[in-house]
């Protein structure tokens, strides 16, 4: 065992955030709103503007906070923030305008958006990428054109305006008898703009708690793909759901905090573009990083000064034109193009990776992790699988035509054939992937049919894939804290507040990932970053994420394919305590001579049919075997020569 899994050593926080780092960042993000505050305290005429854009900034901060959860997190890319900034803004002023409290306005109109947001998710879950920012793209389309359009919202007069309403202005709100003036006259602090400040710091707050959760995790999972997540126990399409809301709720807190400020709407302050300057701010600044949007939301409203701007211009007539310029927008575009080639990890993020890089030349202290106990799976069935006549066909083809299969826990039950047998097929349908046409699957006493596969996880079954599924841009204790899914977890508004429950649930998915890399020896590369690693390390990771949620049956599809012989020798190790702590393993493997050294029983499969079961020997002396797998039969080779 690696000194580094036994011997005392001070505790990495890696992979989850302690209630402290979120008080210590509260603290220094109010520091800074108050210290942002205090130049125009005395409301002097030379402070309006620079308030103004404080308060803007403030306002966009939010809603790209939201953006970076469902962006940068769950890797849903959205053009629809400014449909939503738009929705917070003109609900809270009708609400307001209408004889609701602010606060109320505020909720209600947040509320709204969460649910069109959940509609949208609903709208675009089958759709990745690009598809998703259509869906998007369409709804803020489509919002701008009722903004411009229905008399309820002013059209081009902006809401209210004092033909309609009476007023050009909706009244501030005020707190605990404090009017939260807005930054417009000299002379009148405008306390409006510190109140912004301080909802931008919340939200970043926010972010981090979620972020840094089993929620976050599961965001994480659903970015690297649907099916992963799905075998790692995320509910794929309710953390879309989720995320969608939550980012919805951001946005519209965003435009509430844009009506604070300015009191009044204009339909041209919620264009695309302001979706597109939302995405900007988040890719230079750095997604999935929590100060990554503060970085780029003060980029932005740098580039968009009017000092900033005159220096652009006269550039551009210097060197360019003095016909034609590009403005602010088109500034924008060539910088984020700029960053996705030279700094695709954005400002901080790319800083981060810079330390990252940098640290690793130091001696950092390991992370201490207790490996002396077993596995403890959750077997509460001796036979923690059982497949009764399971068959399923694909367009005419029965991939699968009437297997028995049956896993004992604590052995190897190896699942051989040649290619295009039915196999991985065979895995698919016990773990939910495809439900079964005919037959009956057993989980570890359970009934699995037509069950999702984070249902099957939570009997107790996780998987491997032929080539590993990893998060390469995560460590790799944040990778196996992803196979972690503590039962009766902390709800969102728990996870969002950081509350004792969220810290312990992340506390223990911590040390269960931490026992797992110990138990295989990989504390070392805890704090590594999983692309980082070889193939070879990559696999046990995946293995380690697995073994790391208790399960009952693990079933590794092809965990060979690419090992050298010394990486092989340790699997086998591997595969041989895992059986001796009780955990059932079902093998998809190609390579004999691993199949006949940890196989209790072999099942061969060929054309969708059980054509062999038994043990290693009996398997290694059959002819039928041997015909299927080599075709015609080597005259003088022994069984095991052919079969290697």
């Amino acid at each position: 065992m690696n000194a580094a899994a036994t011997a005392p050593a001070r505790e990495r926080r890696t992979g989850g955030h302690s209630g402290h780092s979120s008080t210590i960042l509260l603290v220094a993000g109010l520091v800074a709103a108050v210290a942002l505050f205090l130049p125009g305290l005395a409301g002097s005429a030379g402070s309006v503007d620079y308030m103004q854009k404080v308060g803007l900034g403030a306002a966009y901060l939010i809603a790209a906070v939201g953006l970076n959860l469902l962006w940068g997190c769950a890797g849903q890319l959205s053009l629809g923030q400014a449909g939503f900034f738009a929705i917070g803004g003109y609900g809270t002023a009708i609400g307001v305008q209408n004889g609701l409290p602010w606060f109320l306005a505020v909720v209600v109109a947040v509320l709204v958006a969460a649910v069109v947001g959940a509609l949208l998710a609903i709208a675009s879950l089958r759709l990745e990428g690009p598809f998703v920012a259509i869906v998007t793209l369409i709804f803020t389309l489509l919002v701008v054109t009722v903004l411009n359009q229905a008399p309820a919202f002013g059209r081009a007069s902006g809401y209210p305006s004092t033909v309609a309403q009476g007023t050009s202005s909706v009244r501030p709100p005020e707190l605990f008898g404090l009017h939260l003036d807005r930054p417009f006259l000299p002379g009148v602090t405008g306390w409006a703009v510190l109140a912004a400040a301080v909802l931008a710091v919340l939200a970043v707050v926010l972010y981090r708690n979620l972020a840094g959760s089993q929620f976050g995790r599961a965001m994480d999972s659903v970015r690297h793909g649907d099916l992963v997540a799905a075998h790692l126990g995320v509910d794929v399409f309710r953390t879309k759901v989720q995320t969608f809301m939550i980012a919805a709720g951001f946005g519209a807190v965003g435009g509430a905090v844009y009506l604070m400020v300015f009191g009044h709407l204009q339909p041209e302050s919620f264009l695309l573009v302001l979706s597109i300057d939302l995405l900007v701010m988040v890719m230079v600044g750095g997604s999935r990083t929590v100060l990554g949007p503060v970085v780029g939301v003060l980029f932005l409203l740098f580039l968009e000064s009017d000092s900033t701007t005159g220096w652009i211009v006269d550039l551009q007539n210097s060197w360019i034109s003095d016909k034609w310029f590009i403005g602010s927008t088109g500034i924008s575009g060539l910088v984020l193009i700029l960053v996705v080639k030279f700094l695709p990890g954005g400002i901080v993020g790319t800083a981060q990776k810079w330390w990252r890089q940098t640290a690793r030349h130091r001696p950092a202290p390991p992370v201490a992790g207790d490996t002396d106990h077993t596995i403890g799976a959750r077997v509460l069935d001796p036979q923690v699988l059982v497949v009764e006549n399971a068959s399923i066909t694909f367009g005419g083809l029965k991939a699968v035509s009437d297997v028995d299969l049956t896993v004992e826990a604590g052995t190897v039950h190896a699942l051989v054939g040649p290619n295009g047998a039915g196999k991985t097929t065979l895995l698919n349908l016990v773990s939910g992937v495809y439900p079964v046409d005919t037959g009956t699957i057993r989980i570890n006493g359970g009934q699995v049919q037509d069950a999702r596969p984070d249902k099957v996880k939570a009997l107790g079954v996780t998987r491997t894939f032929q080539v590993p599924h990893l998060f390469v841009d995560r460590t790799v204790l944040e990778n196996v804290m992803a196979g972690v899914r503590a039962p009766g977890a902390a709800g969102l508004w728990r996870i969002a507040a950081n509350s004792p429950r969220a810290v312990r649930d992340s506390a223990q998915a911590r040390e269960r990932a931490i026992w797992a890399l110990g138990y295989l020896d990989m504390l070392a590369d805890a704090e590594r970053l999983a692309g980082d690693l070889s193939y070879g390390r990559q696999r046990m990771v995946e293995i380690a994420r697995a073994i790391a949620g208790r399960p009952a049956l693990l079933i590794l599809d092809e965990p060979a394919a690419g090992l050298n012989h010394h990486e092989e020798a340790e699997l086998v190790q591997v595969l041989q305590r895992l059986t001796a702590d009780g955990l059932g393993v079902l093998l998809v493997e190609h390579h004999m001579d691993l199949v006949t050294r940890t196989a209790a029983v072999i099942t061969c499969m060929d054309q969708g049919r059980v054509l062999f079961r038994g043990d290693p020997a009996a398997f290694l002396a059959d002819e039928q075997v041997r015909e299927a797998y080599l075709g015609a039969v080597t005259a003088g080779a022994t069984p095991t020569e052919e079969l290697r």
